[in-house]
């Protein structure tokens, strides 16, 4: 019976220390506050896949089609706008030049009357119209074909084996389909299948000057108003993907929120917490992120001129500055919800304070104890040779030993005055205490000597690391 109680009772105590040294341990190994690399990384890589989900969606056709339609993008933009000068690319050869102009083209809008506006979209979709003839014709037939090498050339569009065609592009036959062969009675029309039929009922007489292109006439508006979107979706950021979400909104909620949401499925956080910590760290986020995006546009913008690529540098320099624009507000979030954990933070730098005071004390009387040691053998000069020989062996050495613990008291002494000197790079309070634990052991103070110290110091770091969780901060 005898053994089965000390059985248990000594179970009983390894297991209390196990899980005093697991906390310990934790202390000592810990690091509390998450790298931003992880946030950001995340940001970076929404952003990034953003800008190239725009990028792909403008198709090399509308690309093509609007640039021949618009050789001097900028004049046709003067002129619309009656503007003496105005920001714009002077020619649409690449992907960010096109996306500039469409960006620029609603905003010029308040200068044109509306069937202006309507006439130049349904001018861009002609031209749309005939890449994507040509490119059906060259992929699926194989054909040669060629374009003049102005736009609105005049009768013909397009020269299949030399043949001429002109391009009408109509969900049904049109008037100005029966105007072209007024004007050019000998050259061919390529429409869409609607209109091509419809054509064909209406005017059989002229059918066999009338090809279908089995295309059907949403195609190309269609690809015309996705690539437009996207192209202004490069300079506006008003969606994130094709989420009805601006980007630098839907990309600071998105992973505040995610994080939460698992720190709530978790138990770390509680509703309320999780709440106030998505508002406040994602409108923190936001606003650096669009400051961030905003500079980073103008610079790239800038630089991108030196090379004859200021619309590329425009939205490289954004995605670029928009993510230290999120990390610098995330920890302005950051600080915000550090306040409310004020209370336990002052709780544990005091309990931190006292550790390091009942270190320093307990090491100074070490001191004192060695110094006595020091004097009595000083004392052994006065005895025997044996004694006088011990004495000169142990006096080098206890001094060197001496001298070591002066220094380390110093150094205590002003830990515990200080106690950010134990590790001025630490980021909390909860790695100096990690640390200062870590510096007693070094220094000879075991935290079993300091018991009441201790676990103080244990308790409260439990605390402040419960409300950081539930802040989400670490």
């Amino acid at each position: 019976m005898k053994k089965l109680t000390f059985k248990i009772v000594w179970n009983f105590f390894q297991n209390l220390m196990k899980k005093r040294n697991k906390n310990l341990k934790e202390i000592l190994s810990s690091r509390f506050y998450k790298s931003d690399k992880v946030e950001a990384g995340a940001a970076a890589t929404l952003t990034i896949g953003d800008v190239l989900y725009d990028y792909a969606r403008v198709d090399p056709r509308v690309l093509l089609g609007v640039s021949h339609a618009h050789p001097d993008p900028k004049g046709m933009l003067l002129r619309a706008s009656g503007l003496e000068d105005i920001n714009a690319p002077e020619s649409l050869d690449n992907v960010f030049q096109f996306a500039k102009f469409q960006y620029l083209i609603p905003r010029q809008a308040k200068y044109l009357d509306p069937d202006s506006l309507k006439g130049l979209q349904s001018s861009d979709m002609g031209h749309v119209a005939e890449f994507v003839v040509k490119q059906q014709w060259q992929s699926e037939d194989n054909e040669v074909v060629t374009m003049p090498d102005i736009p609105n050339y005049p009768g013909a569009d397009l020269f299949r084996f030399d043949i001429p065609y002109n391009v009408k592009w109509y969900p049904k036959a049109h008037s100005k389909m029966l105007e072209h062969f007024e004007e050019n009675p000998n050259i061919r029309i390529v429409t869409s299948t609607e209109a091509a039929k419809d054509f064909w009922e209406k005017h059989p007489d002229l059918a066999h000057m009338v090809e279908d292109s089995r295309i059907n006439y949403a195609f190309v508006p269609d690809l015309q108003n996705t690539s437009n979107k996207a192209g202004k979706e490069l300079f506006e950021n008003d969606y994130l993907f094709d989420l009805a979400v601006p980007e630098v909104f839907g990309i600071s909620y998105i992973i505040v929120s995610a994080k939460n949401a698992m720190y709530l499925y978790q138990g770390k956080t509680d509703l309320k917490n999780a709440f106030e910590n998505v508002l406040v760290g994602g409108t923190a986020r936001v606003a650096g992120m669009g400051v961030g995006s905003y500079v980073g546009s103008k610079l790239g913008g800038f630089i991108g001129d030196m090379f004859d690529q200021e619309e590329a540098g425009e939205v490289v320099g954004g995605v670029i500055g928009s993510v230290p624009g999120f990390i610098l507000g995330k920890k302005g979030g950051d600080k915000i919800l550090e306040e409310k954990c004020k209370k336990e933070k002052t709780d544990l730098d005091k309990k931190l304070s006292d550790y390091l005071h009942k270190a320093s004390d307990i090491h100074s009387k070490g001191v004192k104890i060695f110094k006595e040691k020091i004097k009595k053998t000083e004392l052994l000069k006065k005895g025997n040779d044996f004694q006088k020989q011990m004495r000169d062996f142990l006096m080098p050495r206890m001094e060197d030993e001496m001298s070591y613990k002066k220094k380390n008291d110093n150094k205590l002494k002003e830990f515990k005055n200080n106690p950010k000197l134990i590790n001025p790079s630490s980021k909390s309070i909860l790695e100096l205490s990690g640390e200062a634990v870590v510096l007693g052991k070094k220094f000879g103070i075991d935290p079993d000597i300091i018991p009441k110290e201790r676990n103080a110091l244990l308790k409260a770091y439990d605390k402040l690391k419960k409300m950081l969780k539930k802040k989400g901060l670490i």
